[in-house]
């Protein structure tokens, strides 16, 4: 019921913008949560939402989906949850774009396969992990570039139609793992993946996305490797992740201020990149958000509709939007 609300409280707001220049109108699925994917249809069909992203590869390195690839069954990044032609079949018919999200170097579970031999190392020699204990493959490694498009590539032959990639960058952590001096190779390795995944997955009719650093299009973020004017070019759909909650620390968190933030970031990124290719994921959890609720999420696609962009995409990390309306303290953020 209150994913329901939220979508009739919420978004009458944004429907007057054709589906046309306003195409991603979506919400993040969890995989736990994408295996109950038709209890979200029943509610997603009597809303304005066409698009969901969902997890076939995780943060923690585990392929989703029923996978044939041996080497995700060798690695034992298996867990299989998900029916990808059942996913397939049910967007379809519900007239939703399917977006799967495949999260690229954070990848503790290919961090460790054969001793550690695809990880980022410290200086020394040990698997090296960040500041929240996770575990990253090394983005320079070309055997890594190969698993993961691989297993994008397994999604495109069984129906899937746009790829987006995440974490898609090195680590921001202050820690001293070995590529860390690599500075001026950053930016031109994250292209340089994106141009062979693009080479390899458009011919076969995929459209590719990455989601990225809200900061990035203020600036390239050179630690990350993160440069939008190198990556552009390789990609179809940009989603720079613009939640309120993650920009510096403000004295009063207002409606006006988060409306700024990502009115005037979009407006950046159009500068950096002038054939618009943003869609932004917004912020649907509770994190430094006064009156959080369906106004909030909607203050923040009006900004996205006025500022010409694509569309947005609500994130919740546990993809429970009824918090939107009955707020129990859950935070989040990715």
């Amino acid at each position: 019921m209150y994913l329901n609300l939220l979508f009739l409280i919420l978004l009458p707001r944004v429907q007057a913008t054709s589906p046309e220049l306003f195409p991603y109108r979506g919400i993040y699925l969890y995989p736990y949560a994408a295996v109950k994917l038709e209890k979200y249809l029943a509610y997603i069909k009597e809303s304005e939402i066409n698009a969901v992203v969902i997890d076939f590869k995780d943060a923690s390195g585990y392929v989703t989906y029923n996978t044939n690839l041996p080497l995700v069954k060798d690695a034992g990044a298996e867990h299989s949850l998900l029916n990808v032609e059942n996913i397939v079949t049910q967007c379809k018919s519900a007239g939703l774009r399917l977006i799967a999200r495949v999260v690229l170097f954070e990848d503790s579970v290919f961090a460790w396969y054969k001793g550690g031999k695809y990880s980022l190392k410290g200086q020394d020699g040990r698997i090296w992990s960040d500041g929240q204990g996770m575990y990253w493959t090394n983005p320079c490694n070309r055997e890594v570039w190969k698993y993961n498009i691989d297993i994008a590539k397994e999604l495109v032959s069984r129906g899937v139609t746009e790829i987006q990639f995440d974490y898609i960058r090195f680590p921001s952590s202050y820690g001293d793992y070995r590529p860390y001096r690599l500075d001026g190779q950053k930016e031109t390795t994250i292209e340089e993946f994106l141009k062979t995944a693009y080479k390899t997955l458009h011919p076969l009719g995929a459209n590719i996305g990455a989601a990225v650093f809200g900061f990035s299009l203020w600036q390239p973020l050179k630690c990350e490797g993160q440069n939008l004017d190198l990556m552009a070019k390789w990609l179809d759909v940009i989603y720079p992740m613009l939640y309120p909650s993650h920009f510096a620390a403000a004295s009063e968190y207002t409606r006006e201020r988060d409306y700024s933030l990502i009115f005037n970031s979009l407006a950046k990124g159009d500068i950096v990149i002038p054939e618009s290719k943003f869609v932004p994921y917004i912020q649907g959890f509770k994190m430094r958000s006064p009156g959080f609720g369906p106004d909030y999420v909607a203050n923040q696609a009006e900004a996205v509709q006025n500022s010409k962009a694509w569309g947005y995409i609500i994130w919740n990390p546990r993809s429970k939007y009824e918090t939107v309306l009955e707020l129990d303290g859950e935070e989040g953020g990715k």
